[in-house]
């Protein structure tokens, strides 16, 4: 019987970073959904839950960590697998949700294998 591929979905404004990332991942086996914003990527998670879940932390509008307050407020995915993306400096992990919460940061530019080794992690977990 076939595996089914394991669903990720990506926010990001970037449009070439986002393009380039829905290439290299799709290329090693995943189903990959995208969103240019945070109102975008909240309006895929009504038509279907991912396994995981990359969010860009700067975006116009809703930001990253706005996107992630929304979902950790929904029973239907708050326990859903986040990496968070961003451009800022420094950035390894974030605690949020009051300290209660740690989240994996990825900063840009991303390695790929890095962000592979870290999606396999979420996954596994």
């Amino acid at each position: 019987m076939a595996t089914l591929a394991r669903t990720i979905y990506l926010a990001d404004d970037n449009p070439a970073f986002r393009q380039g990332l829905f290439l290299a991942l799709r290329a090693r086996g995943y189903a990959v959904r995208t969103a240019a914003d945070g109102e975008e990527v909240l309006e895929l998670l009504e038509s279907g839950r991912p396994d995981l879940m990359l969010l860009d932390v700067m975006m116009p509008g809703m930001n990253g960590l706005e996107v992630l307050a929304r979902v950790r407020a929904d029973r239907r995915w708050s326990d859903l697998p986040v990496l968070l993306l961003t451009a800022a400096a420094g950035a390894e992990t974030w605690r949020v949700n009051g300290g209660s919460e740690t989240l994996q940061v990825l900063a840009k530019p991303i390695r790929l294998e890095e962000l592979l080794r870290r999606i396999e992690g979420c996954l596994a977990g």
